[in-house]
């Protein structure tokens, strides 16, 4: 279990709430997502998100920035993974109630997104953030 992970994408790749719902529903996941908020909206931080899977609320932080309104924190992702230069935006899910959700939400959107989903500050291939994301839901469904 995760009790934060990092999404770096391309800011033009982010999904709506929507979109990234149907694709945690398409890779079979519990976790049911809240959509109730605007991926587009400036102010960089959106709160606590009050998820649930089979019925137990299993909600996560969710926050975001932008390279160039925050260059100073994407520096860090730089000097740690050179490759991390080549993305603009990044997603932070972190934990409030299950650290599990956390993992499931963050894989599924590096997946959909074409970015890297990153735990304990190591980057994942997409394979092995599916895989651990799997093995969380089997812990979510239990």
């Amino acid at each position: 279990m995760v009790d934060e992970c990092h999404v770096l994408l391309p800011a033009s790749n982010m999904v709506a709430p929507d979109e990234w719902v149907r694709a945690i529903r398409a890779e079979g996941f519990c976790l049911e997502l809240d959509t109730r908020y605007d991926p587009t909206e400036e102010e960089g931080v959106f709160g606590y998100r009050p998820c649930l899977c089979l019925g137990r609320e299993v909600g996560f932080e969710l926050s975001y920035a932008r390279r160039a309104d925050d260059p100073e924190w994407f520096s860090e992702w730089d000097g740690q993974w050179p490759e991390a230069s080549q993305y603009d935006f990044c997603v932070s899910l972190g934990l409030r109630h299950e650290g599990d959700a956390v993992l499931v939400a963050g894989a599924v959107l590096a997946k959909i997104t074409g970015g890297v989903y990153f735990a304990v500050d190591l980057p994942l291939s997409t394979d092995e953030a599916m895989a651990a994301a799997r093995e969380a839901d089997a812990r979510l469904r239990q």
